[in-house]
């Protein structure tokens, strides 16, 4: 007797067998589709586990996998009430008329406006100020515009200015005018109407 492998005759095939725990050959195969597969409870009787929290017969967890929402987040805009008056045809002879005139004014932000004011050259002592408001009047704030350096242009100059406020409410209204001080006090309160900026959900 021998416990080496017997010769394998040349061209002969190998024959190779399964066998389970018991030595017993493994008479059949089963094939798993692609759904996960059904696990008796006694599987789990061993471990601590709350089956109440699972599929009968499955450790699939009752609980969403899905990830949670994002919360929608709400923006706003200030949206000017007005035609920009640097570009209407008519805008040196109203610049002539009043002194001071505003050229531009946009969003900066969402609670914030910048704005170009173009004024008549009458003296080299001059400031220019915003007077605005976010509830009709009610208060009332003043905030000095800056110099634009190198802005001289034939006999005016450019001043800019940046309004900046608390958060505002959507239908919130934000109204300025200009006063510019050279030689006497000179307005732009837009015809008497003010500069109007109202707040609106994007």
């Amino acid at each position: 007797k021998t416990s080496r492998t017997p010769p394998v005759t040349p061209g002969g095939r190998k024959i190779v067998r399964f066998a389970d725990i018991l030595g017993l050959d493994l008479s059949s195969v089963k094939i798993f589709s692609d759904q996960i597969p059904r696990i008796p409870k006694a599987a789990f009787e061993d471990l601590d586990v709350n089956m109440s929290d699972y599929e009968v017969g499955s450790p699939i967890s009752k609980q969403s996998f899905l990830p949670n929402p994002t919360p929608a987040v709400t923006t706003t805009s200030l949206v000017p009430m007005f035609n920009q008056p640097g570009g209407e045809s008519h805008f040196f002879q109203t610049l002539m008329d009043r002194k001071v005139c505003l050229e531009n004014a946009f969003m900066d932000g969402p609670s914030a406006i910048f704005g170009v004011v173009r004024v008549l050259n009458i003296s080299f002592h001059k400031s220019v100020t915003v007077k605005w408001t976010v509830n009709d009047w009610s208060t009332v704030a003043e905030t000095r515009c800056q110099y634009v350096k190198g802005s001289s242009k034939g006999n005016t100059d450019k001043f800019s200015f940046k309004l900046v406020m608390a958060s505002l409410a959507v239908g919130s209204r934000v109204q300025f005018c200009l006063k510019y001080d050279c030689e006497g006090e000179h307005w732009d309160s837009n015809a008497g109407n003010n500069y109007v900026f109202q707040v609106f959900l994007n």
